[in-house]
């Protein structure tokens, strides 16, 4: 294993609204070595103990009246931290009931292990764990085992290398997990609602990916893998762009608060270039699609109205 992988570690999280067929799954890459990561997460833990009892959940925070103005503040400690390298986020169709949302889940697990893994390196992932309450266990069974077959049976093919490691944690005594929860509230948050400004503060670092790479018990036959897509559908990459046209203001204001024309210039250049990069990559998924069909509904047809349920 190079240094690199054994260096970046992959923080995981789940989102869904009620409602809408689309399952998403965000994994914020971090570098645990770095003197940074140290430093942002003791601002991170002095914030949720400060203004948020002691934990940070992006919903809670975004839901109450009298906290909702800290989710920015939370959202910029996490994007301009050099030790977050950045964030994936995979989506998925999602159908109705428990096996439906399971399935959507271990695709986009499949998906993100396989992207993490051979574009970057990524050495170990630790998702937030769905096996709390004993009373849920003694009814459904747990759920954590489903990811670690996914990714043994993924290991098994040689989709990705065997010394990967898997582990699944509590947000309540693993807080770095928090990293993730605020990652993927903001992408489902984009997704689902079709609001550019809720990516912006993280928008420069993250990538919104279909998930293309089926689990092996999804495939016609065990070869059918599938291959990674590289692109995003032409709405999507429109709703990316949007956001970084926000975050680019957001920058351009913070650093004209400072008075300094190289951070002003430093803030437009990155925010033009990764715009041209999604424009780059927009025809690839035109491609992909035209091979492989499309699998998830066009975007409006899950930005729709809000239905009764919890938020997660």
């Amino acid at each position: 294993m190079t240094d690199q992988r054994r260096r970046l570690r992959a923080l995981v999280d789940e989102s869904m609204l009620p409602g809408r067929p689309v399952y998403v799954l965000t994994a914020a890459v971090v570098d645990p070595r770095m003197g940074e990561y140290r430093r942002l997460m003791a601002a991170i833990e002095a914030e949720a103990n400060q203004h948020h009892d002691g934990t940070i959940h992006a919903s809670e925070i975004a839901n109450d009246r009298q906290r909702h103005e800290r989710l920015p503040v939370v959202e910029a400690l996490i994007g301009q931290s050099a030790a977050v390298k950045f964030f994936t986020t995979v989506r998925a169709p999602m159908g109705r009931g428990a096996r439906a949302e399971e399935q959507a889940r271990q695709r986009c697990l499949a998906h993100l292990a396989v992207e993490l893994t051979t574009r970057h390196q990524v050495g170990e992932i630790v998702l937030d764990s769905r096996d709390g309450d004993p009373a849920i266990i003694a009814r459904f069974g747990r759920k954590d085992p489903g990811d670690v077959s996914t990714i043994k049976a993924l290991v098994g093919d040689g989709s990705v290398p065997a010394q990967m490691k898997i582990m699944h944690r509590h947000d309540a005594d693993y807080h770095q997990l928090w990293l993730a929860d605020v990652g993927v509230y903001a992408a489902q948050q984009a997704i689902t609602r079709h609001d550019p400004s809720r990516l912006a503060r993280l928008a420069e670092k993250m990538t919104i990916r279909e998930a293309t790479f089926l689990p092996i018990e999804q495939r016609d036959n065990v070869t059918h893998r599938r291959t990674l897509s590289q692109g995003l559908d032409d709405r999507l990459a429109e709703l990316h762009t949007q956001s970084l046209q926000i975050a680019a203001r957001l920058g351009l204001e913070d650093s004209y608060g400072t008075g300094d024309q190289a951070q002003v210039d430093g803030a437009a250049s990155r925010v033009e270039q990764a715009a041209q990069r999604l424009e780059k990559i927009k025809a690839e998924q035109v491609r992909w699609e035209q091979r492989h069909g499309r699998d998830l509904p066009p975007l409006e047809e899950y930005t729709q109205r809000d239905q009764p349920g919890r938020e997660r």
